[in-house]
């Protein structure tokens, strides 16, 4: 069980932004295999509720790849957020 928070400001179009994001999730590691899911909100009163889910696989000591899709995802643009446009994305990743 993890639960996080997270403040980041942008000053755009002569407004401030700085939601505190909240989240609390689940992670959960066996052998190879990894999974994560998790609820965030921000107090932005922008958006709904943001979901996240992961899954991925550690090949051996040096490659891990996976696949993370997000519904109001925090890493969108902070200058969409001050329009009122949230974000859902699907990533994929190779470390």
């Amino acid at each position: 069980l993890f639960a996080f928070a997270d403040r980041r400001s942008v000053d755009f179009q002569d407004q401030r932004i700085d939601p505190l994001w909240l989240g609390a999730g689940v992670r959960y590691r066996f052998g190879r295999l990894d999974a994560e899911a998790a609820v965030l909100r921000a107090n932005d009163h922008i958006g709904d509720t943001g979901l996240r889910v992961g899954v991925g696989w550690q090949f051996n000591d040096y490659w891990h790849a996976g696949l993370i899709a997000a519904r109001n995802d925090p890493e969108a643009s902070m200058q969409a957020r001050v329009a009122g446009i949230t974000a859902a994305s699907v990533s994929a990743q190779v470390d």
